[in-house]
C-alpha cells in the first residue's frame, strides 16, 4: 500500500480480463506490522482478522458457493494466503486455490 499499488491486484485483474472470469478483491481492515521481520507464528497472528470481502455486509457474498482463485505476487510464510483463504471460506467460498508468481526459499 505504501508503494501506491498492489502487484497481486494487477496480476489478478489481468488474469480475470484474459480468462473472462469475475474479479473481486479482499480489503484490509487495518494496517499491520511489516511481515518481513516476523517469524511464521508472528505473521499468522499479525494477520488475524486482517481481511474482509468487499461485499462482507451482504447476505449473499460474491464468492458464495464458488471455487475461488486467490492471487498473490510472492509467498513467503503462507501467512497471508492462509488468512485470506480463511476469510474467503468464511464468506462462503466452496474452495480456495492460491496462485503466486514467486515463492521465497524455505529455511
Amino acid at each position: 500500500m505504501s508503494r501506491g499499488y498492489t502487484p497481486a491486484s494487477y496480476i489478478a485483474q489481468y488474469l480475470a480480463r484474459t480468462t473472462r472470469l469475475p474479479y473481486a478483491y479482499l480489503l484490509r481492515s487495518h494496517l499491520h506490522t511489516a511481515q518481513k521481520s516476523l517469524n511464521r507464528a508472528e505473521r499468522l497472528r499479525n494477520l488475524t482478522g486482517m481481511f474482509f470481502t468487499a461485499d462482507h455486509s451482504s447476505k449473499n457474498s460474491l464468492c458464495e458457493g464458488q471455487h475461488v482463485v486467490l492471487v498473490d505476487d510472492v509467498i513467503t510464510s503462507c501467512a497471508t494466503a492462509i488468512a485470506a483463504s480463511q476469510t474467503l471460506l468464511q464468506a462462503g467460498a466452496r474452495s480456495v486455490e492460491v496462485w503466486a508468481i514467486a515463492r521465497t526459499p524455505m529455511h
